[in-house]
């Protein structure tokens, strides 16, 4: 995890939920490449860690799957992003989303999650209240994200792709 990752904001968010939600947990999982993450969970106090857990290692590809299913909400308080696969990925597995709207997240379609605004400080603990508050819309999150996921399936874009080309073809014939 690069610092772009900004791995400590979701610490601190966690932090200041977890009063308001006592059964509130945190995964996080990933070769931490940033010290100041190992640091910022070592440095918390026993009541504010609880419920914390670093998966400070390279995920392979058959545990990814392990995470995402144990997740109700997934979070991503980047910093700056152009893409993000990680995104897309938690939308594969049904997952509302919590991310800054910045870069390409900012085409993500809304009912698939909270994209907030990353200037503000409490941007990233608001949206991930805001889906934890509403079983409901979360529920309804979680199936348009698996929606969405599947707009983005090759076979989806490869239909896409050759629909233009036939469109372009046709006009000059």
């Amino acid at each position: 995890m690069q610092p772009y990752k900004n791995v400590p904001a979701i610490i601190d968010a966690y932090v200041a939920l977890r009063q308001q939600y006592p059964n509130l947990y945190l995964l996080i999982a990933g070769k931490h490449n940033d010290p100041a993450v190992k640091q910022r969970v070592q440095g918390l106090d026993a009541a504010a860690a609880q419920g914390i857990k670093l998966y400070d290692r390279f995920i392979a590809d058959d545990e990814v799957q392990h995470f995402f299913n144990a997740a109700d909400v997934t979070a991503f308080p980047f910093t700056d992003i152009t893409t993000s696969g990680s995104v897309l990925l938690a939308a594969t597995f049904g997952k509302p989303i919590v991310a800054p709207y910045i870069g390409a997240l900012t085409d993500i379609p809304t009912e698939v999650g909270v994209l907030y605004d990353h200037a503000d400080p409490a941007g990233l603990r608001k949206g991930i209240a805001t889906i934890l508050d509403d079983d409901t819309a979360r529920a309804a999150m979680a199936a348009a994200a698996k929606r969405y996921a599947a707009t983005l399936a090759w076979q989806h874009i490869a239909t896409q792709t050759a629909a233009v080309y036939d469109r372009v073809i046709n006009r000059r014939t």
